[in-house]
C-alpha cells in the first residue's frame, strides 16, 4: 500500500456548488454511448474476445484515436489489473499487433499492468487505490472480476464488498471497466443483455452501463462476427455489429457498414418533442454547457425534468442526435 494513502472513508459530503462545479468538470462519457465516466461492464462468454475489446479501449484511450469509431472525449493514462497467468504479457502482446510498427509511444508511456493475485480483498482494492493514484493513472481495466471476487459471484455480500472497492476509483473520478465471463448456457439476446451480466441482479444493480459481446456464429463458415449489446442507465439502447480482421488475431474491431444503430420503436409524440426541445436549444442557447441547456430547456419545457433533458443531451442521447444533424 502506498505510503501516503490515509484511511479511506465510505462516504464523501458534497454541497450543491461542488456538485456543481464536479458535473462540469466531469464528462458523463469516456466514450460517447459505450464507456461511461464510472463503472461500465464487459461482458460475454469463453472466446468472445472481451480482452481483446479491452484492448483496443486502452489503445484508443492512450492515443486519442476511435474506439469503434467514436473518438474519446481525452488521452487517458490506463491502468489494467490483470489476473491471467500471463496476463501482462498477453496485453502487451496484443497492444503491439495493433500499430503497424508495434504499440505507439503514447501506449508505452502511459499504460501500467498489475499482475493481480485472485480473490481480492476490499482492502487490497484499497492499496491499489492508492499505487493507481500515486502514479498519476486515470482509468481502470479489471480483467477479469470473475477470479477477482472475494467470496461466492451470486453472494450479495461479496458482491458488494468488491464494488465497494471499485467506488474508490469511480467516486474520485478514474473510469473503471470490468471484464466478466457470462454463464457459458444459452444464447445471447438483446432481452438477455438487458437483463445484464448473466441475469445476476447483484452485478446488474452495481453496473450501470454495459456491454455484452456475442460471436455471432455461421454454419459451415469461418467467420469473426461479434454482436456487441449496449445496456443501461444512460444508453438509447444499441446493438452493434463488429468485424475482427482474418489472419493474425489483432484486437482490431470495425463497425460493419450500415448497421452501426439498431433503431428503436419509439413513441412518435416523445420523437418530437426531443426534436422540439433541439431546435428552441439550438436557437436559444448555443455554446452554453450541458448542464446550462438543460436548465434552460427545463423552464420552456416543463413538463421534463432538468435531469432527463440533460441525459437527453449528453453522449448519443436522442436530443444531442437531433442536434447534430440541425
Amino acid at each position: 500500500m502506498a505510503d501516503n494513502v490515509e484511511r479511506q472513508k465510505r462516504y464523501k459530503v458534497w454541497t450543491w456548488d461542488e456538485i456543481t462545479a464536479d458535473r462540469e468538470n466531469r464528462p458523463q462519457w469516456v466514450v460517447p454511448g459505450l464507456i461511461t465516466d464510472g463503472t461500465t461492464s464487459i461482458t460475454g462468454k469463453s472466446e468472445a474476445g472481451k480482452s481483446m475489446l479491452a484492448t483496443a479501449l486502452i489503445y484508443a484511450l492512450a492515443t486519442g484515436r476511435p474506439f469503434l469509431g467514436r473518438k474519446p472525449v481525452k488521452t487517458y493514462r490506463p491502468a489494467v489489473f490483470a489476473t491471467d497467468d500471463r496476463g501482462h504479457l498477453e496485453y502487451q502482446e496484443r497492444l503491439d499487433l495493433i500499430g503497424r510498427e508495434g504499440a505507439p509511444q503514447e501506449v508505452r508511456s502511459s499504460l501500467r499492468v498489475f499482475s493481480v493475485e485472485s480473490l481480492l480483498k476490499y482492502e487490497d482494492l484499497v492499496d491499489l487505490y492508492g499505487d493507481v493514484r500515486d502514479m498519476g493513472l486515470d482509468f481502470v481495466v479489471l480483467d477479469n472480476a470473475s477470479q477477482m471476487l472475494d467470496g461466492d459471484g451470486n453472494s450479495g455480500y461479496d458482491v458488494n464488498r468488491l464494488f465497494g472497492g471499485i467506488r474508490l476509483f469511480t467516486h474520485a473520478g478514474i473510469p473503471v471497466v470490468i471484464i466478466n465471463h457470462q454463464n457459458q448456457q444459452g444464447s445471447v439476446t438483446e432481452a438477455s443483455a438487458a437483463r445484464g451480466i448473466s441475469g445476476n441482479s447483484n452485478w446488474t444493480r452495481n453496473v450501470r452501463h454495459r456491454l455484452t459481446l456475442d460471436k455471432v456464429l455461421d454454419k459451415g463458415k469461418d467467420t469473426r462476427r461479434r454482436r456487441l449489446f449496449v445496456n443501461g442507465n444512460y444508453s438509447e439502447g444499441e446493438s452493434l455489429e463488429l468485424e475482427m480482421p482474418r489472419g493474425i488475431d489483432r484486437p482490431v474491431y470495425k463497425v460493419t457498414e450500415g448497421q452501426k444503430r439498431q433503431e428503436q420503436k419509439r413513441d412518435p409524440k416523445t420523437m418530437d418533442k426531443n426534436a422540439d426541445i433541439a431546435r428552441w436549444i439550438k436557437a436559444n442557447c448555443p455554446g452554453e454547457s450541458i448542464r446550462k441547456q438543460a436548465e434552460r430547456a427545463a423552464a420552456q419545457f416543463p413538463d421534463l425534468s432538468e435531469g432527463t433533458i440533460r441525459n437527453r443531451l449528453s453522449g448519443n442521447g436522442p436530443i444531442a442526435q437531433v442536434l447534430k444533424q440541425l
